[in-house]
């Protein structure tokens, strides 16, 4: 548990300092020394329902669809606000 919350909060500082938004997949492997290391952040991966990407989203127990609504509805709110 502590490694895996060392690679989320390695991937979410990339995923922040790339600018990322909404989505994102960022690569990380593992070092020798098990320290975690970005290969890659993909500011825009493929979303088809067979990407990698969608297999990530159902392997952590969201469902594509839900991935899809919720993508959705943030980027229309952030429409829908002035500017």
């Amino acid at each position: 548990e502590p490694l895996a919350a060392r690679i989320r909060r390695v991937a979410l500082e990339a995923f922040t300092l790339v600018g990322c938004r909404d989505y994102a997949r960022v690569d990380v492997r593992l070092a020798a020394d098990g320290e975690p290391c970005v290969l890659e952040v993909n500011a825009n991966p493929d979303l088809a329902p067979t990407a990698g990407l969608a297999r990530a989203i159902r392997a952590s127990g969201t469902s594509y669809d839900a991935f899809v609504a919720a993508l959705t509805h943030v980027a229309s709110q952030r429409r829908s606000r002035p500017a």
